[in-house]
């Protein structure tokens, strides 16, 4: 299969343009995804070594084995999906997991903006809510961080999540309210979910 151009990438068409071996389709997808794929193995290992290597093994893997891959329409989530069985398999990382006291409450699909009221939060507060999630979100389990990481971050659904981390879509949803519950301090939930974003998206490395 040849490629056209792919301004808007669409990602359905450019996976099935690699599955038939256009390397220009290839190279498109490693220069859109390597970075991320860095940084979630490294999220995963804390190992930025095992991080490198386990990406570029992956693109070779599938490169290898680009005719025997599935379809998919998110490029993304496919290559998260197999990123994290690899780095497990390979590597025999160990997941820091207490799934005893799953809780039943989710939160919204979509996140809640804060009101007026809190709004009007002063810039030397927020910094000190910030610093104060940070600290919070080291004291979760390596699952419940890399659950959020998903949602905030990444922006998966809860079905997504759970086949990432070979659980059910209930498991998943229990897993991130939970968090969320651990990680509450008398904070509106709707201003809870904005700093989650924020530190996801612009403060943590």
């Amino acid at each position: 299969m040849i490629s056209k151009s792919l301004p808007s990438f669409d990602e359905a068409f450019a996976w099935d343009c690699f599955r038939g071996g256009d390397k220009k389709a290839f190279a498109e997808i490693y220069e859109r995804f390597v970075k991320v794929l860095y940084n979630y193995a490294y999220k995963l290992t804390h190992d930025p070594q095992i991080s490198q290597d386990a990406v570029q093994e992956l693109f070779v893997e599938i490169w290898d084995t680009r005719e025997r891959l599935s379809a998919t329409t998110s490029i993304r989530f496919y290559l998260y999906r197999a990123l994290r069985r690899k780095i497990h398999r390979s590597y025999q990382t160990e997941w820091r997991t207490d799934l005893n006291s799953l809780q039943d409450h989710e939160i919204p699909d979509t996140l809640l903006w804060p009101s007026i009221e809190e709004m009007t939060i002063t810039e030397e507060t927020f910094d000190a809510n910030v610093k104060w999630l940070k600290s919070q979100l080291e004291q979760l389990s390596a699952r419940e961080y890399e659950a959020l990481q998903l949602r905030f971050y990444d922006g998966l659904e809860y079905d997504q999540i759970a086949e990432i981390l070979q659980i059910n879509d209930q498991s998943a949803r229990n897993l991130i309210t939970r968090a969320i519950q651990r990680l509450r301090r008398n904070l509106p939930d709707s201003l809870l979910h904005v700093l989650l974003y924020y530190v996801f998206q612009f403060s943590v490395k």
